[in-house]
């Protein structure tokens, strides 16, 4: 195969991922995946340019630095099978941020992107994430049987495992993301007088002042909310109305139909 190759960027990629590990090559995703959008799948890899790459690597934010070591092996695969005239991967560098520009952007990161959890919703994301990473071994396995039919152009399976793979590793991400800034439910808050307070994890029972009728409402994070269930977030109104009221007070409810008057009765 020779530099002048015009074989697309995806398929490159493709058989790129081939080469390495089943459990490697999920992990390779996110970074390659945002490279291909950026390129175009159906460039060819011969056009890369040492300023090209350099101009990509300015498009990686600094919290996401870590999307660029599998472009650069790709880049060092691509000129050892002779895609490439020149090894293009010392071109794929970091931005040069200031440390103290870099500690700002980490305290605002983190700050926004803080994810409330019950102990139980924890647990369970937990559990998920787990799984889901047992998972994605299956699908890699898929995906390289798939690619055994060389035809790259007309592959069904080939596309419906890498759609599989590609909703599993955001999924993967998101739980990593919300796990990393989690925020889980402590002790519950306490009034002067030793009473208790709603928190996040409380069950409260309510009386709905204008329909005589009593509810029980459980505060949880905004990723376990369940209406069915009258799991309610902290950031919602009803939420944010309760939250660290203790029982015997009277709260307004901002709802589509008006004010609604409910009365704490119990907090568990």
């Amino acid at each position: 195969m020779t530099a002048t190759s015009t074989m697309g960027l995806g398929e490159a990629v493709g058989q790129f991922l081939q080469s390495v590990s089943s459990q490697k090559a999920p992990e390779m995703q996110g970074g390659l995946q945002k490279f291909m959008r950026w390129y175009g799948r159906e460039q060819p890899v011969a056009d890369l340019t040492p300023r090209k790459m350099e101009t990509f690597s300015e498009t990686v934010s600094a919290e996401n630095l870590t999307q660029l070591a599998p472009v650069r092996d790709f880049l060092k695969y691509a000129h050892k099978e002779g895609l490439l005239a020149i090894n293009l991967a010392p071109h794929v560098k970091a931005r040069r941020v200031p440390a103290r520009t870099q500690k700002r952007m980490r305290q605002v990161t983190q700050l926004s992107q803080t994810t409330q959890f019950t102990t139980d919703g924890f647990e369970k994301a937990t559990s998920e994430l787990e799984g889901l990473k047992r998972e994605r071994v299956d699908v890699a396995e898929e995906i390289r049987r798939a690619a055994a039919d060389k035809d790259f152009r007309e592959n069904a399976p080939l596309d419906a495992a890498r759609e599989k793979q590609g909703h599993l590793e955001a999924r993967i991400r998101d739980l990593e993301q919300r796990l990393r800034f989690a925020q889980v439910a402590e002790a519950g808050a306490q009034a002067s007088d030793g009473s208790p307070r709603v928190r996040l994890g409380s069950q409260v029972v309510v009386h709905d002042v204008m329909h005589n009728e009593q509810i029980t409402y459980t505060l949880v994070g905004p990723t376990e909310v369940n209406p069915a269930q009258y799991k309610i977030s902290i950031e919602s109104p009803a939420g944010r109305s309760f939250l660290h009221r203790k029982a015997g007070e009277t709260v307004s409810v901002k709802a589509p139909m008006g004010m609604m008057q409910d009365r704490i009765e119990s907090i568990g």
